[in-house]
């Protein structure tokens, strides 16, 4: 993260996916879950406006997981902070 700040993150999915940022830097868990996508469906894209309290490097965590058929998923992540 360059900068504290608000970044707007697109989580797509088919079937459904969670991700989980560790903003207070003590370890990831259940607190930690900022996107839930609990699906199943075709591949579709959830978004949130997360707050990095300040610039650095941040433990993540995307789960997924596909019901059947063809399956995807992806993480995008702004080059620059605003929403």
């Amino acid at each position: 993260v360059p900068s504290a700040g608000v970044y707007r993150l697109a989580l797509g999915s088919d079937d459904g996916a969670r991700l989980a940022i560790d903003l207070d830097r003590n370890g990831l868990g259940p607190a930690d879950v900022l996107m839930e996508d609990p699906g199943p469906h075709a591949h579709q894209v959830v978004y949130a406006n997360v707050t990095f309290p300040a610039a650095g490097a941040y433990d993540f965590q995307v789960t997924s997981y596909n019901s059947g058929g063809g399956g995807s998923v992806e993480l995008s992540v702004p080059l620059n902070e605003g929403v």
